[in-house]
């Protein structure tokens, strides 16, 4: 991964987010940046998400005229950063929850 990101290609920076710690070896051989023990801390989520920022100069900060793509078995639209509240992991989906609109599941983990 580093090598793609030497060459110019931007790589995918994942942290793993999960209850069992047995894994954590496994997740950082699959180049994980990081991996969180669920109950998250915020000072421990603080400094993972320092770490995603220092490896991302290229990344900025969402703003409100920002949109998301979503596709549900129904509807495939776009949707303003400023209307997601949080997204949550729910087995084979993904739950988007939106304010001020019903939350929705989309068939993607």
């Amino acid at each position: 991964m580093e090598e793609l990101e030497k060459q110019g290609i931007p790589c995918p920076l994942v942290v793993f987010v999960t209850a069992f710690d047995r894994y954590a070896v496994r997740d950082f051989e699959c180049n994980a940046l990081d991996y969180l023990l669920k109950p998250v801390h915020p000072e421990r989520l603080a400094v993972t998400l320092q770490r995603v920022r220092n490896r991302t100069p290229f990344c900025r900060q969402a703003t409100a005229s920002d949109a998301v793509f979503v596709k549900t078995a129904s509807v495939a639209r776009f949707v303003p950063w400023s209307e997601v509240r949080h997204i949550v992991s729910e087995g084979n989906y993904t739950g988007v929850f939106l304010a001020g609109a019903p939350s929705f599941l989309m068939l993607r983990p």
